[in-house]
């Protein structure tokens, strides 16, 4: 937290105005991504976990141990005042986060 990406407000808006769903392939393949299935390895690498603080989607308290398990150096992230679309509702602060983390990434 305190971290200031140097987007502007026009930069982050621009980026929501460009945001597009497939919906043809989420109808496509509901019931699959319904019914996920846990991953056969451990990713040990970094992993950003991002939610609306007013999504049921991703609790903290419901699925950190589980994220952890999977994914032993993920970061968790909920965004205060925000529900499961976080690109809509916050988008300034997803922006944020996201660029605070793949800025905290060592280069390849």
């Amino acid at each position: 937290a305190g971290h200031h990406s140097g987007a502007t407000a026009h930069e982050s808006k621009d980026i929501v105005d460009t945001w597009r769903l497939n919906l043809d392939a989420i109808a496509a393949d509901y019931d699959r991504l319904l019914g996920w299935d846990p991953p056969e390895t451990v990713f040990d690498g970094p992993a950003l976990f991002v939610g609306g603080e007013r999504s049921t989607y991703l609790k903290a308290e419901r699925d950190r141990d589980l994220i952890a398990r999977w994914f032993p150096r993920a970061e968790l992230e909920l965004i205060p005042d925000a529900g499961h679309w976080l690109h809509a509702d916050k988008p300034d602060v997803l922006l944020r986060t996201v660029r605070r983390f793949l800025g905290e990434l060592e280069p390849a």
